[in-house]
C-alpha cells in the first residue's frame, strides 16, 4: 500500500512520487515558474490573472469551482443583469429619460406596447430577498485594496482562497454578492415606472413596499427630487380616494 502511494506511472519508467510533500513541492515549483514567466512578459492583466487562478482552482477543487461559478452566474447574469435590463426597458438609461412612454414610442421596431421581458415587481422582490440572505459587496472598495506595495487589488502570487466573497473576487473575479447599489437601483426603477405610468399590471403591495423602503433610505440618489415629488403626489392622491 505504501509503495502504491509513493509512485505512479507505467512500469519501467521513473514515476512521480504522490506523497503530500512531493505534490506540494511540485506545486511550488510550478508556481515559481509561472511567476517568472509572467514577470518576463512584463506582467499580466487582471482578466488573465482571474483566468489563471480559476483554471488552477478547477484543477485543485472542481466542486468548489462549480459552486463559486454557479453563484457568480446567478449574481451577474441574473440579479444584476435584471437591474440593467429594467432600467433600459422603462427608459432610465436614455437621455432624456423616457419613463412613461410606451415601449412602442421608444422603439418602433417592437410589436407590443409595454411588454417587459421580466416582471419589475418580481425582479425587485427576488433581489431584495437575495440581499437579505446574502448581503451586498462594495466592489469599488475591494478594487481600492492594496497588499503591501502591490499595484492593484490582486493578492500576492500564489495566495489561497480564504472562503470570503472578497477573496473570491480578488482571486477569480467571481461576484458572490450583488453590488451595494443594486437594490436601490431596482427599487427606484420600479417606483419611477409605477408612479409615472400607474400601470395596473403591477403588484400594488410590492410597489407600496418599495416606496416605504425608499422613504427610509438615507443615502444619495440621482433621482431624489424626482422620487420625492412623485411619492408626495401619490400619497396625496391615495388620501383623497374614499376608502
Amino acid at each position: 500500500m505504501e509503495e502504491d502511494l509513493q509512485t505512479s506511472g507505467p512500469p519501467g519508467k521513473k514515476s512521480l512520487s504522490m506523497t503530500p510533500e512531493a505534490i506540494r513541492k511540485r506545486k511550488e515549483r510550478l508556481e515559481k515558474r509561472q511567476k517568472e514567466e509572467i514577470e518576463a512578459r512584463g506582467g499580466e492583466s487582471v482578466e488573465d490573472t482571474w483566468a489563471r487562478n480559476s483554471k488552477q482552482l478547477l484543477q485543485d477543487d472542481p466542486a468548489l469551482h462549480e459552486k463559486l461559478q454557479a453563484r457568480h452566474i446567478y449574481v451577474v447574469h441574473g440579479l444584476e443583469a435584471d437591474v440593467n435590463e429594467l432600467e433600459k426597458e422603462i427608459g432610465l438609461r436614455s437621455r432624456p429619460h423616457t419613463v412613461g412612454k410606451t415601449r412602442l414610442e421608444i422603439d418602433e421596431t417592437i410589436d407590443a406596447e409595454n411588454t417587459f421581458a421580466l416582471d419589475p415587481c418580481l425582479a425587485f422582490k427576488e433581489t431584495k430577498t437575495d440581499i437579505q440572505q446574502n448581503g451586498t459587496l462594495n466592489y469599488r472598495e475591494i478594487e481600492s485594496m492594496r497588499d503591501g506595495d502591490a499595484e492593484d487589488f490582486r493578492p500576492a502570487f500564489g495566495a489561497k482562497f480564504d472562503g470570503s466573497p472578497e477573496s473570491a473576487y480578488r482571486l477569480y473575479g467571481f461576484r458572490l454578492k450583488v453590488g451595494h447599489e443594486t437594490l436601490q437601483r431596482i427599487r427606484e426603477a420600479l417606483i419611477l415606472y409605477a408612479l409615472v405610468t400607474y400601470d395596473k399590471n403591477l403588484d400594488g403591495q410590492i410597489v407600496e413596499e418599495a416606496i416605504s423602503d425608499c422613504c427610509s433610505h438615507q443615502g444619495f440618489s440621482p433621482h431624489r427630487d424626482w422620487l420625492r415629488g412623485l411619492i408626495r403626489k401619490y400619497r396625496a392622491l391615495s388620501e383623497s380616494i374614499p376608502s
